[in-house]
C-alpha cells in the first residue's frame, strides 16, 4: 500500500490534516495508519523505555542556532555538522524502512510531514542533492500559505522562535520540490473541512488507481 505524507511549514497544519485523512481512510473501510516519519525510531525507542531523544541533537538547532551554547568553538561545530551528516542520514533510511514495513502489512500509511525539512535542517543548501536520492512517498500533499498566518497557529516555542529567513528558505525549497516530485500543492488558508474534503476525495481517487496499477 502507498506511503501518503503531508507536508508545509510549521503552523501549516499538517498534523490536523494528516489525522483527519486517517480517519476518514478507516471509515471508508481501508486500513490506515499515522506516523511522523522524522520520528518514527525515536518512539519506537521511547515506547520501550529508552528516551533516546533526550541524547539526540536537534537538526532544527543546529540549522537555526536556537537553544545552543554561543561559545561552542568553531571546531566542534564542524565535528557536529560531520557526525549529523553522517548519522542523520542513517537514522532517515532506518524511519523509511520502518515506514515501509508498515506499508508492506496492506496499510495505508499516512505521514505528518517527511524528511524534506529534516534533510535541510542537516544539510542547508546541499539538502537538494540528499533528498534527490532518498526514497519518495506516493502521494504528496504540500499545505502553503502566508507565514503570518501559519506563525498565528504555532504553539512550540522553538517553532516560534525561529526566524523568518528560516521559513522563508524551507518554503522555497518546498516550491522548488513541488513541480519536480508531483507535491499537490494545498492553499493552507483555507477552512480545515474544505482542505480535509479535497485531500480525502484526492486521495481515495488515487488508492482505486492503485489497484489498478495506475499510481
Amino acid at each position: 500500500m502507498p506511503i501518503i505524507t503531508i507536508i508545509g511549514l510549521d503552523g501549516s497544519g499538517k498534523t490536523t490534516q494528516a489525522k483527519l485523512l486517517v480517519q476518514r481512510l478507516n471509515a471508508s473501510g481501508l486500513k490506515a495508519s499515522y506516523v511522523r516519519p522524522d520520528y518514527v525510531l525515536i518512539e519506537l525507542l521511547s515506547s520501550i523505555k529508552l528516551p533516546v531523544d533526550r541524547f539526540l541533537p536537534s537538526p532544527r538547532q543546529e540549522r537555526t542556532g536556537i537553544g545552543l551554547n554561543p561559545k561552542q568553538g568553531k571546531k566542534n561545530k564542524r565535528l557536529r555538522g560531520a557526525f549529523m551528516a553522517l548519522s542523520g542520514y542513517i537514522y532517515a533510511w532506518i524511519n523509511y524502512i520502518i515506514i515501509a514495513f508498515y506499508s508492506q502489512r496492506k496499510r495505508v500509511v499516512v505521514g505528518d510531514r517527511y524528511f524534506y525539512q529534516f534533510f535541510y535542517d542537516i544539510y542547508g543548501a546541499n539538502s537538494r542533492k540528499v533528498i534527490k536520492l532518498f526514497p519518495k512517498p506516493d502521494i504528496v500533499y504540500f499545505l502553503d500559505g502566508n507565514l503570518e498566518l501559519f506563525r498565528s497557529r504555532m504553539t512550540n516555542p522553538l517553532d516560534k522562535a525561529v526566524s523568518d529567513d528560516y521559513y522563508s528558505k524551507v518554503r522555497s525549497l518546498l516550491l522548488e520540490l513541488a513541480p519536480q516530485y508531483g507535491f499537490v500543492t494545498v492553499d493552507a488558508s483555507q477552512d480545515v473541512d474544505s482542505i480535509s474534503n479535497f485531500i480525502f476525495t484526492h486521495c481515495s481517487t488515487k488508492l482505486r488507481g492503485l489497484k489498478r496499477g495506475n499510481i
